[in-house]
């Protein structure tokens, strides 16, 4: 009998991933030892130390480790997706109507490089015509030392590295907005810029076909050397995990899921490389591009060992 490929991944723990994390899902072949995405920092940094066989990796990150040549294996199972425009913060008092007006201010993101950053800049640049380097950039969260800093940009990072510092800075008026997903609440003193986020997402898939990609699984090349089958086997395990989500999600994740349903063409958790997918993947690399951060375009087709 064949001993089975071992693996561990550090992935998130969600309602799409909890079917193989709990053991009710495995991979045909495969013996997981599944972790969390940040028990020991970015698991993506643990798989380039060596220390993580497969792991959740933020999409902007990868572009720019195969720019530079790194050799990792990567599979279309896109765990992170989802619209920006939800994520666009700002202080009542701050004189932020609209994104275009975040021009000239001060405006925080936990890390410059991280993949919803990049989608979110690229939309005040391309939509609203932003000059990202009139914006003083405030981050709590340091770069790798392996990835490249922007020309021209002015980024201030806030002692610490505690992400909490952000909310409280927006709060007491140290900075002015903000581009984060998860950070921070609408209260007294905070909103979003789009009060009606979800109607401004819709109009924006139905303009451009984009369903942004945060984060996809990247193995180890060393780890599955002479393995080939193990890409198909994950993406089936990946796909059966998530015909169970709904069995894992909150009312309000199940609302949000069954909204997303109605405005997209297709299922943006099929885990595969498809016509979607090459239009968010195509436009990140553009945006990557546009501020520097990649010496050339990278080669979609080539990156990915398996399309699903």
């Amino acid at each position: 009998m064949t001993e089975p490929l071992k693996l561990t991944l550090g992935i998130s723990t969600n309602p799409l991933t909890k079917g193989l994390k709990e053991g009710r899902i495995v991979p045909e072949g495969v013996e997981a030892t599944w972790v969390g995405a940040y028990n020991a920092g970015p698991a993506s940094g643990l798989l380039l130390e060596g220390k993580l066989d497969a792991a959740e990796f933020s999409l902007s990150s990868l572009l720019m480790a195969a720019d530079r040549g790194v050799r990792v294996v990567v599979l279309p199972i896109f765990l992170g997706r989802g619209f920006v425009q939800r994520g666009l913060w700002r202080r009542k008092d701050a004189g932020i109507d609209s994104p275009a007006d975040y021009a000239g201010k001060r405006v925080a993101v936990h890390r410059y490089n991280n993949s919803y950053g990049m989608w979110a800049r690229a939309m005040l640049a391309v939509d609203y015509g932003v000059d990202l380097r009139s914006i003083h950039w405030v981050t709590a969260r340091e770069e790798p030392a392996d990835e490249p800093s922007p020309t021209g940009v002015t980024i201030e990072l806030v002692e610490g590295g505690h992400l909490d510092v952000l909310p409280k800075m927006l709060q007491e008026g140290a900075i002015d907005g903000a581009l984060e997903l998860y950070l921070f609440e609408e209260g007294r003193v905070v909103e979003r810029v789009f009060s009606d986020f979800r109607d401004q997402e819709a109009a924006y898939y139905r303009r451009t076909g984009v369903f942004p990609i945060y984060h996809t699984l990247v193995l180890r090349a060393e780890a599955v050397e002479g393995s080939p089958w193990v890409y198909q086997s994950l993406i089936e395990a990946f796909r059966a995990s998530r015909r169970l989500a709904y069995e894992f999600m909150t009312e309000e994740e199940a609302d949000e899921a069954t909204w997303l349903e109605s405005v997209l063409d297709e299922d943006p958790y099929g885990y595969r490389l498809g016509s979607s997918e090459r239009k968010a993947l195509d436009q990140l690399n553009q945006s990557l591009l546009r501020e520097g951060l990649l010496s050339a375009p990278v080669d979609i087709d080539g990156l990915f060992a398996a399309r699903g």
